[in-house]
């Protein structure tokens, strides 16, 4: 059974305590007849689930706020719309709250402030159509700013719970590519200007690693049978850029063997003899690591058609540097695209 520390302080009517009991929710009251032990984080979010909805029940029915588009020749127009349930009617009733105008044209501003961080409305903001709103409102600068100050204070906890709430209204690449990449691009920069000094620098990075471990846990899917290796050469000491492609491509079902950062050729080559790979891709963020990867990849072409991609900073900077597939692509979710295209032969 699931139990529940609950204070008597709380401020609950005990009326509202007792229809959640009736309705289901078991929990125990601090300092109270009887005192529980502390549940563990799963049990805790289904009895509160339990307890809200049995006030959502004691109150008279929930009132839900969402954004509704109606389309209009060429155009979309928003409004933001009041849904209220009729418990005596059994019914729910919609009331326009405000009309926000032309979707192309919508500010996070003309949004009331009340209703900005409503589920379906954070929903919307995080969809295809939102992700402008939120660049145009620089809601994703506020996000980084809260995401490295937890990176360079080492606060694990606090930022798995933002991943974790990201993640119920986004997807992992949207996490990599609006967030996580670029608050550590940050690090590297404060580090480099004096700012951050080395310690914290390390404990960002390590910290932004353990993050990286922890999504990639919940993220994997039952395996296919397309291996892949991802590897940096020797010298190069950068690696979280392949520990965030490896945890997407596990949650798309490959099998990955990250071998980054800094792997000697001749292990590399041996390792590709043993996994026997469907793809290799190597990562070079410095360029002076750019002749050590030429030498590898024309290592690797030695073992025959072994496909080949090559990516990073560097690689960006130097693209005319290798004779092999090269990624482009800077949002991630393009690079499992490129990935998956390659493996399926429709690109060499």
């Amino acid at each position: 059974m699931d139990v529940l520390r609950f204070p008597w302080n709380l401020g609950l009517g005990p009326s509202i305590l007792v229809s959640a009991w009736h309705h289901g929710a078991e929990f125990y009251c601090a300092g109270g007849p009887r005192e529980g032990p502390a549940c563990s984080d799963a049990a805790l979010r289904r009895i509160w689930l339990q307890v809200i909805r049995c006030f959502v029940l004691h109150l008279g029915g929930p009132i839900v706020v969402y954004i509704r588009a109606k389309t209009a020749g060429n155009d979309r127009y928003l409004y933001l719309v009041k849904s209220v349930w009729d418990s005596q009617n059994s019914t729910s009733k919609q009331q326009i709250i405000k009309y926000l105008g032309k979707a192309s044209k919508l500010k996070l501003s003309d949004i009331p402030r009340d209703y900005q961080n409503e589920p379906n409305v954070v929903s919307f903001l995080a969809s295809e159509a939102g992700q402008k709103v939120l660049q145009n409102e620089h809601m994703a600068e506020r996000l980084q700013k809260q995401l490295l100050d937890m990176l360079v204070s080492g606060d694990i906890d606090a930022a798995a719970r933002m991943y974790d709430r990201y993640s119920e209204i986004s997807t992992l690449s949207g996490f990599y590519d609006l967030l996580l990449r670029p608050v550590l691009y940050d690090v590297g920069k404060l580090w480099m200007r004096g700012r951050l000094g080395v310690a914290q620098e390390h404990i960002a990075s390590n910290t932004a690693i353990q993050l990286i471990s922890i999504i990639t846990d919940h993220a994997c899917k039952r395996q296919n049978r397309q291996k892949i290796i991802i590897c940096a050469p020797s010298g190069e000491a950068h690696s979280i850029g392949c520990m965030m492609l490896q945890s997407i491509l596990q949650g798309k079902g490959y099998r990955v063997y990250n071998l980054s950062p800094s792997t000697p050729s001749d292990e590399i080559i041996g390792a590709i003899d043993e996994i026997n790979p469907d793809l290799v891709m190597i990562s070079i963020t410095m360029s002076d690591n750019i002749k050590t990867a030429q030498r590898l990849v024309a290592q690797i072409q030695l073992h025959g058609n072994l496909k080949i991609l090559v990516g990073g900073q560097a690689v960006a900077r130097n693209p005319e540097s290798f004779a092999c597939g090269i990624v482009h692509a800077e949002h991630l979710d393009r690079i499992c695209s490129h990935i998956r295209d390659i493996l399926a032969g429709i690109r060499e």
